[in-house]
């Protein structure tokens, strides 16, 4: 018997399901959020693993463009998506994602420079794959902006260790306080590894172009918040204007 195909172009998609089309990885909310509905945590914590290996993290500080989108709003308020994928990370029994239980090794050694999302996820798909991961972190602590660039009431240290955890659990190996910040020790990986993964971040503040910016006493956020999480920054004066 023939069956016929039809693929929804871009434009139902978008119409349609546009919470899943906002969002960047095009996670499935209304899927994910019918299984919290029927009490399965784990079933939507699985299914938030298929788009992304940190839904624990994202339900605490994702800007959530799913719930801009969502159609409800129309009517009243949008559905809590992003707290919702927060429940299902906080609620389901099995928190991590399904690990293989054989890896066929590939052979390849590669480098990876940066433990932030982009780093670890790097990390985790290729160890998924069987090659043997490397990161290199300049800084003492892995997680790049998570953990040095959120406070830890908003983001808990917590959740960033057991996605952290997770990847090296797998094999990935991740190397602190080695920067690769000279042609030489970049040169070095280039030997060394089959490939090389630049995931470095978006570690400097905006700046402002204004009269008196770069006056002393005048910091600016992502360097207060890094010197405040790394501990570097002891004492803060008693007037502050922000």
């Amino acid at each position: 018997m023939n069956y016929k195909l039809t693929k929804a172009d871009d434009h139902w998609f978008r119409e349609n399901i546009n919470c899943q089309y906002a969002c960047p990885v095009n996670t499935p909310a209304m899927n994910y959020i019918e299984r919290i509905t029927a009490g399965d945590f784990d079933a939507s914590l699985r299914l938030n693993f298929m788009a992304n290996l940190f839904p624990h993290i994202l339900g605490r500080v994702c800007t959530h463009p799913c719930e801009t989108a969502c159609r409800r709003g129309v009517i009243d308020k949008p559905l809590a998506i992003c707290s919702l994928k927060r429940s299902a990370g906080d609620f389901a029994l099995k928190k991590s994602p399904p690990k293989p239980v054989h890896i066929e090794k590939a052979g390849y050694r590669v480098a990876i420079i940066g433990s932030g999302p982009s780093g670890l996820a790097a990390a985790h798909n290729l160890v998924m794959k069987g090659h043997t991961v490397v990161i290199y972190e300049a800084l003492p602590v892995a997680g790049g902006m998570l953990s040095v660039g959120i406070p830890p009431y908003r983001l808990p240290r917590a959740q960033i260790e057991a996605a952290i955890n997770g990847i090296t659990e797998l094999g990935a190996e991740i190397r602190l306080n080695s920067p690769i910040d000279t042609p030489d020790a970049f040169d070095t990986l280039l030997k060394e590894y089959r490939a090389v993964y630049i995931a470095t971040g978006a570690h400097k503040s905006q700046i402002l172009e204004i009269p008196g910016e770069d006056l002393r006493g005048v910091m600016h956020g992502v360097t207060f918040m890094k010197e405040t999480n790394l501990e570097m920054l002891k004492t803060v004066p008693e007037k502050v204007a922000v």
